[in-house]
Order: C-alpha cells, then structure tokens, then sequence
C-alpha cells in the first residue's frame, strides 16, 4: 500500500469518526432540546399550583431550571422564551387570556 493510499485512508477513517461524532451531537441536542422544554412547562405548572403571585411563579420555575442544570449555556433571552412560550400554552389549555396576566 503506498503511502498516498494509506493517507486516504486515514483521511476516511477520520471523516467517518467525525461523522459519527457529529452525529451522536445532534442527538444529544435535541433530546436536551426536549427535555429542556418538557421540563419549563412541568415547572411552571407547578409554579401556577404553589404560587399566586406572578412574578413569584417565574422566580421559583427560574430557580429551579438553573438549580438542576438546565439552564447551561442558555441564554436569559433563550430561557425567558421558553417560560412564555409555556406560560402560553397553559393558558391556551386552561381557556385563559395569554396576554400572560396569568404567569
């Protein structure tokens, strides 16, 4: 095998390790991903049973997404989306205004 060969080769070899690797990435980003929001909503449904107060309610669901890690290396911006997004959609299944009055 001449030495040309076997540089291909390697080249291939470590394209399919990327490949994999990339791979392997994307899974795990987009369980995270789900994850991330299964557990925003579980939060703030439990928020909307414990607290009256609005901003008591986002304080706690905050509290607990950074107290367990799901808040690593997301933005405020990215997080306070997705609270509002389930804030949304609690109102929505509970038949309330979302204009957030509600959090």
């Amino acid at each position: 095998m001449s030495d040309f060969e076997m540089l291909m080769r390697s080249l291939a070899d470590g394209a399919i390790v990327a490949l994999v690797a990339f791979v392997f990435y994307l899974g795990i980003y987009y369980v995270k991903k789900y994850n991330l929001e299964k557990w925003v909503s579980k939060a703030v449904n439990a928020a909307e049973i414990m607290f009256d107060i609005s901003q008591d309610k986002k304080q706690w669901v905050l509290s607990f997404l950074k107290d367990n890690g799901f808040t690593n290396g997301l933005s405020e911006q990215v997080i306070n989306a997705l609270i509002e997004a389930a804030v949304t959609e609690l109102n929505l299944q509970q038949g309330k205004n979302s204009d957030h009055d509600e959090k």
